[in-house]
């Protein structure tokens, strides 16, 4: 598969996140869009960008914006990096790479805007 293209419905999944509670996309959500963050515990630019999505988060959370980490790493490295990163976003964990693998990206950081159905707005990896 490849990334989803803006137009596009982006798969719906389920995960837990680092706390053991499941976690859906797109989700019953009132917030307008959803931001997914894929990331990777030991890649810098990862590092870089989560700073980012924690202020988008911060700034326009709720109703206008859900955003979404997704780990490909152990439950520890990304508890690790989410403590480091102080993020308060929700923070779900992809270890057996299922649902990165059916976005199709080829690299992280790789993030996807979507509407609150789903559509993809925008991509980027």
């Amino acid at each position: 598969m490849t990334i989803p293209q803006p137009g596009t419905l982006a798969e719906p999944f389920m995960l837990v996140d680092i706390r053991g509670e499941p976690c859906s996309f797109p989700g019953s959500f009132a917030s307008a869009v959803q931001l997914l963050f894929f990331f990777k515990h030991d890649c810098e630019t990862c590092r870089l960008v989560a700073p980012a999505v924690e202020a988008l988060h911060l700034a326009v959370g709720g109703e206008q914006l859900r955003a979404l980490a997704i780990s490909q790493s152990t439950p520890a490295d990304t508890q690790e990096f989410a403590e480091q990163a102080k993020l308060t976003l929700p923070v779900t964990l992809d270890t057996t790479l299922k649902v990165s693998s059916i976005y199709g990206f080829d690299a992280v950081p790789a993030l996807v805007l979507t509407r609150s159905d789903g559509t993809v707005l925008e991509k980027s990896e």
